[in-house]
């Protein structure tokens, strides 16, 4: 992160007494927007970039004013990250249309909407929401989830499975409760 800094010590004191001071808060902001640690931590990085960019205008003094200033900057950072990702996402989906031979599954699943998903996904066993996000997300091929995860590539494909499987229990779950 400091490699960015160039100019006097004394702004180099205050960007480092900013970070030190705000940037767990900030990562706990970016964390409950983008529901990704990883992803947070590149919220909070950005958003320190931006924070450098403007160093000048904020006042060190320990307030409320300040820890404001750099929690609105990360959050409108985080909410450009999700937007951004959500539409990658749909995009995703539009690309994928239902073609002949497809499984009913994942018809289903293609056609419910990005954030219904989200949710669902969060309520599958870790293992399942690991795979589904790095293979539907992340749009990471099998063998690459293997290697990352160190199992069989047969694990992955079993795991998306079973995750599918799951998501539209849940789908068939949710339809019911509001219909």
């Amino acid at each position: 992160m400091f490699f960015i800094l160039t100019g006097d010590n004394k702004q180099k004191l205050k960007f480092e007494r900013l970070y030190k001071k705000y940037n767990k808060v900030m990562f706990y902001v970016a964390n409950n927007i983008l529901q990704d640690e990883c992803l947070a931590e590149d919220a909070v990085q950005q958003a320190f970039i931006n924070i450098y960019k403007n160093l000048d205008r904020i006042d060190e003094s320990d307030c409320r004013k300040t820890r404001n200033f750099l929690v609105i900057i990360c959050k409108n950072v985080s909410i450009d990250m999700y937007n951004q990702r959500k539409k990658h996402a749909e995009d995703q989906l539009d690309t994928n249309m239902p073609y002949e031979g497809e499984s009913v599954s994942d018809i289903v699943i293609s056609t419910a909407s990005i954030d219904e998903l989200h949710k669902l996904v969060g309520k599958l066993n870790s293992i399942y929401q690991e795979v589904v996000f790095l293979k539907f997300i992340y749009d990471f091929s099998v063998e690459e989830i293997a290697n990352m995860k160190n199992i069989n590539t047969k694990t992955v494909q079993k795991r998306i499975e079973r995750a599918k499987k799951q998501l539209i229990k849940l789908l068939n779950k949710e339809g019911e409760l509001n219909g």
